[in-house]
């Protein structure tokens, strides 16, 4: 056998102490705040509220029961799209987050009548919802003399959707206030 001795593994140097590093999900402090831009914020807002009322028709036609937080959630949906993709804040935006929201819970009422009414009278969805459209009044009117309750849901989905867009701008000026007070003074 031959004497042929190891090297010794390279022993790992200690680690000097560095900072740590930022969290991926930690927003830079460095960086400009975004632009407002109330048309990506509407797109936004319109998608993900038609999104909530869809949800809102599947849970309803599936349980036959209207469900006040699904109401309340399109709202919320069209003013955090509103908020968060178009940054947008104050009360032009809570304005059309709350019309944005009133016709998105139109559509939303829509297509839970075409809904039940499909599966109560063992139709095609989409017949449901031709016969819907062709008579918009009758079906807001069934809609909202059925219950008062109705107006309710649909009152709270705009209130809530005007103050969450609108509430933005209030929470902005105090996260701003917060930070120029935690600022450090140069000398």
């Amino acid at each position: 056998m031959s004497d042929i001795t190891q090297p010794e593994a390279a022993q790992p140097q200690p680690a000097e102490p560095t900072a740590p590093a930022q969290a991926s999900w930690e927003p830079d402090p460095n960086a400009e705040p975004p632009k407002p831009n109330l048309l990506v914020g509407l797109i936004a807002g319109l998608i993900i509220g038609l999104l909530a009322a869809v949800l809102y028709t599947v849970v309803t036609v599936v349980s036959e029961r209207e469900f006040l937080f699904l109401s309340v959630l399109m709202g919320i949906a069209v003013a955090f799209g509103f908020y968060t993709f178009g940054h947008t804040k104050g009360i032009v935006s809570g304005l059309i987050a709350a019309i944005v929201s009133a016709a998105v819970y139109v559509v939303g009422i829509f297509l839970t009548t075409a809904g039940l009414a499909a599966k109560v009278y063992d139709m095609a969805f989409t017949e449901a919802l031709k016969i819907l459209i062709e008579h918009p009044v009758e079906t807001l009117e069934l809609y909202f003399e059925e219950d008062a309750l109705s107006w309710v849901f649909f009152g709270l989905s705009v209130v809530v959707s005007f103050f969450y867009a609108f509430r933005g701008a209030k929470q902005s000026e105090d996260e701003d206030e917060d930070e120029v007070e935690a600022a450090p003074t140069q000398a």
